[in-house]
C-alpha cells in the first residue's frame, strides 16, 4: 500500500446528502495514472487498467446512478486539461479544458487559447461560486 493523493478531479474530503457535486475521475497525468501506484493484477478475473481506482477517463456511472439522476456528477466528457487555479505565468490551452473552480489570469500573465479548444465549466463547485475565466 502506498499512501498518496490520487489527484481526483473534484472529490470533497467529506460528504453528506447536501454535497453539491463531485467528479471522481483522476486528473489526466495525475497520481492515479502513475504505474508505481498500481499493484500487479492478482488474478485473470480482474481486467488490467492504466489507473488506480474505480474510474479512469470514462465516468461509467453517468446516466444511471443516483448521483447522475440528481445532477451530482458531470456528463461523461473527455478531459485533456484541468484548470482550477489562477494563471500567474504565460499558459496555452488546447484540446478539452475543464474549469473546476474560478480561474483568473493574473497581471503579467497571458493565456492563449488555441483554435478548436473546447472549455467546459461545472455549474456547481465547493468554493460556493460558479466557474469563471
Amino acid at each position: 500500500f502506498t499512501n498518496a493523493d490520487p489527484q481526483l478531479i473534484q472529490v470533497p474530503t467529506s460528504s453528506d446528502q447536501n454535497m453539491p457535486f463531485l467528479d471522481p475521475r483522476p486528473v489526466p497525468g495525475g497520481n492515479a495514472y502513475t504505474s508505481t501506484y498500481v499493484d500487479a493484477v492478482p488474478s485473470s478475473w480482474f481486467t488490467s487498467v492504466d489507473y488506480t481506482g474505480a474510474f479512469g477517463d470514462d465516468l461509467w456511472i453517468d446516466k444511471w446512478s443516483w448521483l447522475a439522476v440528481n445532477s451530482r456528477i458531470p456528463q461523461n466528457l473527455p478531459v485533456d486539461n484541468i484548470a482550477n487555479s489562477d494563471i500567474s505565468a504565460d499558459a496555452t490551452w488546447s484540446g478539452t479544458v475543464l474549469l473546476t473552480d474560478q480561474v483568473f489570469v493574473l497581471p503579467g500573465a497571458t493565456l492563449t487559447i488555441q483554435p478548436g479548444t473546447t472549455i467546459y465549466a461545472y455549474s456547481r463547485t465547493y468554493s460556493g461560486v460558479g466557474d469563471d475565466l
